[in-house]
């Protein structure tokens, strides 16, 4: 599609605001074929005036070029990293806006057992109940009901993560999930992939619940490697 063909039109109308206006993209990761959606959306980011601001929510990584908007400091760009609390983030959340007092003990609990997903979070203050109730015996009440908890963790993660995933990706994932991180060369042992390094990257892109390593390595959230090791025993079983 050139650039006369499209621009013409579209700047046109883009032109038009003259106040701040804001476009959203939510779930672009759906596109099975985002080609030439990426075209247009790359020619609007790259001709586009100060007015309109355009927001793409996305559970994997942009294709589009990006690298020269972020040079110039025209992309905001907020990853899964970012969105996940801290341990203070997380007493603010229970104790400043739920008036939940917890302990140093259960917020590092809280903190281990969600590595800050805010999702996770959330579905702990809607699962167990009233305000009152929460105070009472909040965390006895998770700690004892956390198998029984887990499951809606993943439900989660089986309808928005893993069945996004190819099937090749899904076995790899599943073979690999009784490691405690992700090295190309052991999970080439492991898998007898060998091209494991792409397909590690590849997951991480697509922001599969998987965290890059200092070292080099990569990292499975400790929920989504706890869904992934109950569908490995659950096949081995079978066998």
């Amino acid at each position: 599609m050139s650039g006369i063909v499209l621009g013409t039109p579209v700047n046109e109308m883009i032109n038009t605001f003259n106040y701040d206006t804001y476009v959203i993209l939510d779930d672009y990761h759906n596109l099975e074929d985002s080609t030439t959606i990426d075209s247009i959306i790359s020619y609007l980011l790259e001709n586009m005036p100060k007015k309109p601001h355009l927001i793409i929510c996305s559970h994997s990584e942009l294709s589009m070029p990006l690298a020269k908007l972020k040079a110039n400091d025209e992309v905001f760009q907020i990853t899964m990293d970012d969105l996940c609390f801290t341990k203070d983030e997380i007493c603010a959340l229970f104790t400043t806006i739920y008036s939940l007092k917890l302990g140093e003990d259960e917020i590092d609990w809280l903190l281990k057992n969600s590595e800050g997903w805010p999702t996770y979070l959330s579905l702990i203050l809607q699962t167990y109940g009233t305000k009152q109730d929460r105070e009472k015996c909040f965390f006895k009440k998770i700690q004892s009901e956390y198998k029984k908890f887990a499951e809606n963790i993943f439900d989660y993660s089986v309808q928005e993560v893993f069945k996004n995933e190819p099937p090749e990706y899904q076995k790899f994932l599943i073979d690999c999930s009784l490691l405690d991180y992700l090295n190309p060369d052991i999970c080439q042992a492991v898998t007898g992939i060998d091209n494991c390094q792409q397909i590690i990257e590849e997951i991480f892109k697509r922001n599969a619940f998987i965290f890059a390593l200092p070292d080099g390595n990569y990292r499975l959230h400790s929920l989504f490697q706890d869904f992934l090791k109950s569908i490995f025993q659950n096949e081995d079983r079978k066998k």
